[in-house]
């Protein structure tokens, strides 16, 4: 029982880390894209 608790935990750090990511990829995108109008 407690591998599967283990498994389970790892996983969703591997999806928090991947969103924290993303999301810093978009702002870093909206960023560009706010100065290129500018």
């Amino acid at each position: 029982m407690m591998k599967e608790k283990e498994k389970l935990n790892n996983r969703c750090t591997v999806n928090f880390i991947k969103g924290s990511l993303e999301y810093t990829a978009y702002l870093n995108f909206l960023r560009s894209a706010l100065d290129a109008v500018e």
